[in-house]
């Protein structure tokens, strides 16, 4: 059965309704108590001092800061890698703004979600899970996928299909890349609907999810994309069907490219074969 695929204008959206700033169901613009941090020792517009704070500060004072420190406070935890016990700040932050973002996601939003997808945290996973299952303005579903891919979240097989037919080529592709993380687990056949997507980059998306699946029918296309043009995302999908030809094809990859030499023999030497951990050593002189 051949799938079309409806790709309508991005500008044509729904006129979004003002939130109800009143309700008390609704947590637009509402700050969490504790709005008075004596122990912070600044101001909402001084951001020199933020390197100062103690952890327990940094996280008090995430929630209720203004856009001109958020994006410190942010940096901050991430240098920190303050990991779980700073995901609920983040989230509070994200909550502050539910009902923003139909025209595009304003900055502390952006600022929440880089934050929790590079937080190396299951609390943070679970956070941008249950945003999967939430009504998310159309501009801002881009953003919050890329979270999700990043953080490698796992979302309901429900949402990822809805996402595979968005008039959007880069939601659909998006939607690819998150579907291994799909939870039950999707099969092959449920995505491969997406080598015949009119979109390039959604054809490489489902491949590269083929692929990481650990099916091999896509080798040869991986293959020669990995000849024209080499990516960490679809040396990883090859080193998830390895076989003889495919070490052939990242040995010379790593000869002829520097920056993917690591991930390459990192993969050759996670495999159990003979050939892959003797290539993968041979590799390592180049190092």
């Amino acid at each position: 059965m051949v799938r079309t695929f409806s790709l309508g204008r991005e500008d044509e959206r729904e006129k979004p309704e003002q939130p109800d700033l009143f309700s008390s169901g609704n947590s637009v613009l509402s700050r969490p108590h504790g709005t008075e941090i004596k122990s912070s020792g600044i101001n909402s517009f001084d951001t020199s001092a933020i390197a100062t704070l103690k952890d327990a500060e940094l996280i008090e004072r995430l929630p209720i800061s203004r856009m001109s420190e958020c994006r410190d406070l942010c940096h901050e935890i991430q240098l920190r890698r303050l990991g779980d016990s700073a995901v609920p700040a983040l989230r509070d932050l994200w909550r502050n703004f539910v009902g923003f973002g139909h025209d595009g996601p304003i900055m502390e939003q952006r600022y929440a979600l880089e934050t929790l997808s590079k937080t190396n945290s299951s609390m943070a996973r679970e956070v941008l899970t249950e945003m999967s299952e939430s009504v998310i303005p159309r501009a801002l579903l881009p953003l919050v996928m890329r979270a999700i891919a990043a953080a490698r979240a796992s979302v309901s097989k429900k949402r990822v299909f809805e996402w595979m037919y968005d008039d959007r080529g880069g939601v659909r592709e998006l939607a690819y890349k998150i579907a291994v993380f799909c939870l039950p687990p999707l099969s092959v056949s449920q995505i491969e609907c997406g080598l015949m997507d009119p979109d390039l980059r959604v054809q490489r998306a489902c491949r590269i999810s083929i692929a990481l699946m650990g099916d091999n029918r896509v080798k040869d296309a991986l293959l020669a994309e990995l000849g024209h043009n080499p990516k960490l995302a679809v040396i990883l999908a090859l080193i998830e069907i390895l076989d003889d030809d495919i070490i052939t094809h990242l040995r010379r990859c790593a000869i002829k490219h520097a920056s993917f030499r690591a991930p390459i023999i990192d993969g050759l030497a996670s495999d159990d074969s003979e050939r892959a951990i003797r290539v993968s050593e041979s590799l390592r002189n180049l190092l």
